[in-house]
């Protein structure tokens, strides 16, 4: 089931395991509100399945009292007509994520209808989770998480060895696209020669965005052909771009804001950066491989599992802004190196995270679970 959050990348994650589990049938009890339509159609043709749409009462942050008041109400209301919609299709088990309001209906329904429950964990384990989640994590059938590092922080919070696996993200190869790499350029006013560095993320602390653009502007300084190019939205917005309004190469440092193309501005980079801190997976990581891009980023958090360091990827020590640099510039300044790396790291990806392997092992874990 999903509710929260529309058709987010976690929900994409789900909608595609769904999708290419190969002989099971599966029906998506889906949020739908009049704010948001599309996100319940998305997640159906990922999913290849029916979905039953039911408003549960969220609704994007932030919000005031009196609509939060009116949203567990309804929540209350939507759980009855949940219950009777799965009834009437008798299933063998409940999977959500671990968000507050996907794990509490999940957690309803488990109790309700007497079936398992399997909690599909994307993020580090913390308060931030909230009670029922954190506590359903204990307590649940199954808990699946998206790295083998957040799996050691859910059995170090008290989940079961036995009672939790990992099954990493995927993701797929995109088709080459032989224009998008000029044409964003040009829209960008980049030369079409320059080394492009770049950067697709939420604006949050723990990304990493302030040094990257610290290792950037070092680099940079003696290489006027560099650029980078940060695309997302977050709560640093307004402070990083004061930051990059103070360096010396100020005009080379592009936010373009949230992005619907990512896999165009893929297309025209050179070499992807993502120094995280504690990273839970890091799909766009995976993503950036897939289109052949060679990663600079920390050694942190589960980063390490998805790139392969010296092969497709050169990690620095975490927070070590000097090395992250000087792996900028190793790559920057060697073309058949970053060409090197990033046709291993397609290869890579196509090789160990491919959503079809894991998608039969998806079904072969319910599967297991059910029997028991």
């Amino acid at each position: 089931m999903q509710v929260a959050n529309g058709f987010s990348p976690e929900a994409r994650v789900l909608a595609s395991l769904l999708g290419h589990s190969p002989s099971m049938d599966v029906r998506v009890l889906h949020h739908d509100w009049p704010g948001d339509h599309e996100s319940a159609n998305r997640f159906a043709k990922a999913a290849r399945a029916s979905v039953m749409r039911c408003d549960f009462g969220w609704r994007p942050p932030p919000q005031p009292l009196p609509r939060k008041i009116l949203a567990r109400a309804q929540l209350l209301l939507a759980e009855r007509s949940a219950v009777n919609l799965t009834q009437q299709y008798r299933p063998d088990v409940i999977v959500s994520s671990q968000q507050v309001w996907d794990c509490t209906v999940a957690t309803s329904l488990s109790s309700k209808l007497h079936i398992p429950q399997v909690v599909q964990l994307h993020y580090s384990v913390g308060w931030w989770l909230g009670k029922l989640p954190l506590a359903r994590l204990k307590t649940c059938d199954l808990v699946i998480a998206i790295s083998d590092f957040i799996a050691e922080q859910a059995i170090a919070h008290g989940v079961p060895r036995q009672r939790i696996t990992t099954i990493k993200n995927t993701a797929v190869l995109p088709a080459p696209d032989l224009t998008a790499r000029d044409d964003v350029r040009m829209e960008l006013g980049i030369p079409a020669n320059a080394c492009i560095v770049g950067f697709v993320a939420r604006l949050d602390p723990f990304k990493g965005h302030t040094e990257a653009i610290d290792a950037f502007a070092r680099v940079a300084r003696s290489r006027p052909d560099l650029h980078i190019l940060i695309a997302g939205r977050g709560e640093l917005e307004a402070e990083l771009k004061m930051q990059a309004s103070t360096t010396a190469v100020s005009e080379r440092i592009h936010f373009v804001g949230y992005r619907t193309d990512v896999p165009r501005l893929l297309a025209a980079m050179d070499i992807f950066v993502h120094p995280s801190y504690n990273e839970p997976f890091g799909l766009a990581v995976l993503e950036a491989q897939a289109a052949g891009l060679p990663v600079v980023a920390f050694r942190s958090g589960a980063t390490a599992e998805v790139v392969c360091d010296g092969e497709t990827a050169l990690l620095s020590a975490e927070g070590n802004i000097d090395e992250l640099a000087e792996l900028l510039a190793q790559l920057a300044d060697d073309a058949e190196v970053r060409t090197r790396m990033g046709t291993l790291a397609r290869e890579r990806v196509q090789r160990e995270f491919s959503p079809v392997a894991a998608g039969v092992q998806f079904e072969t874990v319910l599967r297991n679970l059910i029997r028991k």
